[in-house]
């Protein structure tokens, strides 16, 4: 029997809100996320990716969805 790609990844939460503190170093962790799966195999597979208007402003690791900011944000009060 072979599975089929039936399934949807599913998260815990349909919407994040994430909040950048300052003072933020290059390539701090900002946010860590994680979906399942029902699929079986490579079917089961979930492949993280972020899309919208600010995407490009982070980094994610497409195996774990670790979320990166590559910048670094000085404190506003110097």
């Amino acid at each position: 029997m072979n599975d089929i790609n039936d399934n949807s990844p599913a998260f815990k939460q349909s919407k994040f809100d994430i909040s950048l503190r300052d003072p933020t170093a290059a390539g701090d962790f900002v946010f860590g996320t994680s979906a399942l799966d029902a699929d079986l195999g490579t079917n089961g597979t979930v492949t993280y990716s972020i899309s919208g208007p600010s995407a490009a402003k982070f980094t994610i690791d497409q195996n774990t969805g670790e979320t990166a900011y590559p910048h670094s944000i000085l404190p506003s009060n110097l």
